[in-house]
């Protein structure tokens, strides 16, 4: 697990007991399209930068997945002239400009950052995009990475630095537009021997017009969407595809017609990626695994065409755990193939399920990061365990989240997930 689990490890190891100096900030990082559960697009900076009364004192902290730190060390990270912004100097204000293959934060697969040597378990060519790659690519230009940059003197950093952004994310995609930045993302990936996780997400009458409505105009629109844009995207490169979450568990809120028209929309992106992109690995919609029941997600698996996928996805953007994930994934997979005849294969969101779910959905109090992003072992079931949602970005005005923006980053909302507010 080592593998997967960062890079955060090796270099506290060396630079222990060091206290470091912070330097000036650099450039805001390169925004990107979408974020998590999000159509909205991210704003120059966040909207939240003072300490929360109730914080904690970071020099006195340790959280999940990490080991105790010196005062400082992660910062030392602003000094990006060789490691993120290389000799191009800084990107000027407004212009979006991902890092180069090279440059970007440090992908769970090695140390290093790309292939190594002694990485045994990669097995070039292979079908298996989790087996043809050393580790799962981090999205270099997240919500988190961009406050991060911005409010490098802000002792919070450290935190947000240490126990999120070192984790590797998947990248939210939607709107049109996104086929040169999607590809360049899996170009970047594939540089590193590493392997990206995209969401695509920009199906008509989205999120039934809650706080992530949004989406393509109309069926016509996605068709030519998908056609143009995302699925050409992929290429040869061995890649994941989180497809349209929330899709088929908001059916009900469709008229019979739409519900249809969307079964029929999935299908087609999975026909054309199988086609097209045949390295890539597609999930489906699966649901949360507590507000919907197994006999009601795999008929729909089966009408939305997962036959021709890999499978689904559990628990996007929520908060159950993975004990019950992977029992609902479970129970979902018999269903798939005793009613069905379909062997379909799961991955899990274990970005907020640390502390288990209350049966509320948005924004709710005291929930906890869950366990790094990783491939599974060969005695478990699913396919992995990723961090889809991106952790301290808001699901919407809601909860603890009360006037947030659904998608965008906000330090109580990371805090109270690594357990210090």
């Amino acid at each position: 697990m080592t593998r997967y689990a960062g890079w955060t490890a090796t270099l506290s190891t060396a630079l222990l007991g060091v206290a470091l100096a912070v330097p000036a900030p650099p450039a805001a990082a390169a925004e990107v399209s979408g974020t998590a559960a999000v159509g909205t697009p991210e704003p120059a900076a966040s909207s939240e930068q003072s300490q929360p009364e109730d914080a904690v004192h970071w020099s006195e902290l340790r959280a999940p997945w990490s080991g105790w730190f010196p005062a400082g060390w992660p910062l030392w990270f602003w000094d990006w002239g060789d490691w993120y912004q290389d000799d191009r100097g800084p990107v000027p204000s407004g212009e979006v400009e991902p890092p180069e293959p090279t440059q970007a934060p440090g992908g769970a697969g090695s140390d290093s950052g790309g292939p190594s040597d002694d990485d045994q378990h990669v097995v070039p060519g292979s079908e298996n995009p989790f087996e043809a790659t050393t580790g799962i690519y981090g999205d270099p230009a997240t919500e988190a990475w961009k406050w991060i940059s911005d409010n490098a003197g802000d002792e919070r950093a450290t935190l947000f630095l240490r126990d999120i952004a070192s984790q590797p994310v998947a990248k939210w995609i939607g709107g049109g537009g996104i086929r040169d930045e999607v590809s360049r993302y899996v170009s970047q990936a594939g540089a590193r021997g590493e392997l990206p996780v995209v969401v695509g997400y920009n199906v008509p009458h989205r999120d039934c017009g809650g706080h992530s409505s949004g989406g393509a105009a109309n069926a016509r629109e996605y068709r030519q969407w998908l056609r143009d844009e995302l699925v050409p995207s992929f290429g040869d490169t061995p890649a994941v595809l989180v497809l349209e979450p929330d899709s088929l568990i908001h059916l009900t809120c469709l008229s019979e017609e739409r519900r249809q028209e969307r079964l029929d929309l999935l299908g087609e992106v999975v026909a054309e990626m199988s086609e097209r992109a045949p390295r890539t690995w597609v999930y489906l919609d699966g649901g949360d695994g507590r507000h919907n029941r197994p006999s009601e997600m795999a008929p729909r698996l089966a009408a939305a065409g997962v036959a021709d996928a890999r499978g689904f996805a559990v628990n996007v953007s929520n908060y159950n755990s993975t004990e019950e994930a992977v029992a609902f994934g479970e129970e979902v997979r018999a269903l798939l193939s005793s009613d069905h005849g379909i062997d379909a294969h799961y991955v899990i969101d274990t970005s907020r399920n640390g502390a288990g779910a209350t049966g509320d959905w948005c924004n709710p109090p005291n929930r906890r990061l869950g366990e790094p992003p990783r491939p599974a072992t060969g005695d478990e079931p699913m396919d992995a365990l990723l961090w889809i949602k991106h952790p301290g970005t808001s699901d919407g005005d809601c909860g603890s989240g009360e006037g947030t923006v659904s998608g965008l980053f906000y330090p109580h909302l990371a805090l109270d997930l690594m357990g210090l507010r």
